[in-house]
């Protein structure tokens, strides 16, 4: 995942599961770490003896899983040209840079551990004792990193690095960029500044899942490599997630919860990247009704039901605790409370998941409208269709097995909107207009009355609002 200091929301620095990469406030590298360990920090780059600031003069863009990436050079018109790569689920990094000429180029660094791996395909490596790394070459230097966190996870790094290659850490990489781009959620709108936004967005969220040694894969929301990140700000990072159409982070987070719950028992409150957990009696009440938002919201949009079972004992957990807490609250035995159902402003602490969450959940659930019923059997969409807008799509809606396109279109005093049930069993829908009331409704040509349109979305249906 990336810690980024800077306003971005697409930084050009990606980590992955295992490392976490640090901005400045600038934009440009400032530290790798794994697990609280900082591998790399104070990078120094020269090309011909002359520094080069590690802050991208243009936009990143992905290539076949790397990142490709330009520093600016002092002379007219300079480069270096830069691939990076964080592997998504090893603990491997591979950098190279090249200055498209014979120029001499050296990359330096410090790193706090000493286990830290160096292996070097072009250019020399150099290292001191005081814990200074460089790698030097004329023209192109391009090197590996390996941050293996004991002797097992060196071995199992190494086997799966020798069989995958390099190709295929970018494969595992330019794979989950594909999934997000093409499977989950996205939008059209005449702004395309918003569509790339929505698009950015959903990658910033998805990076900051991070693998918990001796826990596995989990958690969310990371803001800094050593600081403890509450359960209830990943549970609101996972659902921004779930919404978006990723549903792997909310069934993951409330099964880590459940393992910590069987083998510490109690609620965990909140766990730091190197694994330490916490479990905080003043933030008890607030993790538990975090955990029971997310599993509804986890059956209601996903409709896997069996895909809570596994947490079913922290859950009864977590309502005893939030009951409990409601109880006092009202200072009597009074009714228990429920935590209802998420709302489109349940939105993690950090102010770049923030916005990268209110991003997301902006237009799919205010909007769209968009609500699940029924564990995904049924879905209310609402559309808010701004009066200057002559079209929008909400594409690749996941609710339940169902995968929905809508293309609302707006023209001489109409909103014609087209639902097309392109994978999964039908689904009942009730769409209508935020505000609305037409004169005429009809839903493949036959008339219904009322405001809202109800029907089975189980192939492709035209719904006109007419006034």
């Amino acid at each position: 995942m990336t810690i980024d200091a800077s306003e971005g929301l697409d930084p050009p620095f990606p980590g992955g599961r295992r490392l976490l990469v640090e901005r400045d406030a600038a934009g440009g590298l400032a530290a790798v770490w794994a697990e609280g360990r900082r591998l790399l920090h104070a990078p120094r780059l020269a090309v011909a003896g002359a520094d080069v600031p590690l802050v991208p003069v243009d936009d990143a863009r992905d290539a076949g899983g790397y990142q490709v990436l330009a520093f600016a050079v002092p002379g007219p018109g300079a480069m270096v040209h830069a691939r990076w790569l964080a592997a998504l689920d090893l603990p491997v990094l591979v950098w190279e840079l090249e200055s498209g000429d014979e120029r001499p180029i050296r990359l330096e660094w410090r790193s706090d551990t000493a286990d830290l791996i160096v292996m070097p395909d072009a250019g020399a490596l150099e290292r001191s004792d005081g814990g200074t790394y460089g790698v030097a070459g004329n023209g192109c230097i391009r090197f590996t990193l390996i941050a293996a966190s004991s002797a097992g996870d060196l071995d199992r790094t190494r086997q799966l690095l020798a069989r995958r290659g390099l190709a295929g850490l970018a494969s595992g990489r330019a794979q989950r960029a594909k999934l997000l781009r093409e499977y989950a959620v996205s939008i059209e709108t005449p702004e395309p500044a918003r569509d790339r936004a929505f698009e950015a967005a959903k990658r910033r969220l998805d990076d900051t899942r991070v693998e918990l040694p001796g826990w596995g894969r989990g958690w969310v929301g990371v803001t800094a490599p050593r600081d403890p990140v509450a359960l209830a700000d990943a549970a609101a990072t996972a659902y921004a997630l779930l919404v978006a159409g990723v549903r792997e982070p909310a069934r993951d987070l409330l099964r880590l919860a459940a393992a910590v719950h069987e083998r510490e028992g109690g609620l965990p409150t909140s766990a730091t990247p190197d694994g330490r957990l916490a479990r905080e009696p003043a933030a008890e009440a607030e993790t538990a009704r975090a955990l029971l938002r997310l599993a509804g919201a986890y059956r209601d949009w996903s409709g896997d039901a069996d895909g809570l079972t596994p947490a079913a004992r922290l859950l009864a957990v977590a309502r005893t605790v939030a009951d409990a807490a409601a109880r006092t609250a009202s200072g009597g035995p009074g009714a228990p409370e429920s935590p209802g159902p998420p709302e489109a402003l349940w939105l993690p602490a950090h102010p770049a998941l923030r916005r990268a969450a209110d991003g997301v959940l902006r237009e799919v659930i205010g909007r769209w409208g968009v609500r699940p019923e029924q564990g995904a059997e049924a879905a209310e969409v609402t559309l808010d269709l701004p009066a200057d807008w002559p079209r929008a799509a909400l594409r690749r809606l996941r609710l339940g097995a169902t995968v929905l396109d809508l293309l609302a279109r707006r023209r001489f005093g109409r909103v014609h909107v087209v639902v097309t049930r392109a994978h999964g069993p039908p689904l009942r829908l009730a769409l209508a207009l935020a505000g609305a009331v037409p004169g005429r409704l009809t839903v493949d040509d036959v008339e219904l009355g009322g405001a809202t349109a109800r029907f089975a979305a189980d192939a492709t249906h035209e719904v006109r609002f007419e006034w």
